[in-house]
């Protein structure tokens, strides 16, 4: 089940393991603020802080390929937030 996070829960969300299920909340809001497609537009220059290129790659990029990085980071961080909302997840996770 933990296998499709790719990379460390608390990493993607950009939270400590000692961070309350609050602060976990507060961060996954954010991040989806920022990256969610329907409010997030990929035509724009300016990059998405959370994706994790350097601004010069993502001008280099086309549309689709900015829209498939913003995706996998979109997808990425629901899927760090459902284990580490989750009591019982959080606790086999950890």
């Amino acid at each position: 089940m933990f296998a499709r996070l790719g990379s460390d829960a608390y990493q993607t969300l950009g939270v400590s393991k000692e961070s309350s299920k609050g602060e976990i909340k507060w961060r996954y809001y954010q991040l989806c603020r920022e990256l969610h497609p329907d409010l997030h537009r990929l035509d724009s220059n300016k990059k998405p802080v959370s994706v994790s290129v350097s601004q010069q790659s993502w001008q280099a990029l086309s549309e689709e390929g900015r829209s498939r990085l913003v995706r996998e980071r979109f997808a990425a961080v629901l899927s760090a937030y459902e284990v580490l909302s989750n009591a019982g997840l959080r606790q086999q996770y950890d």
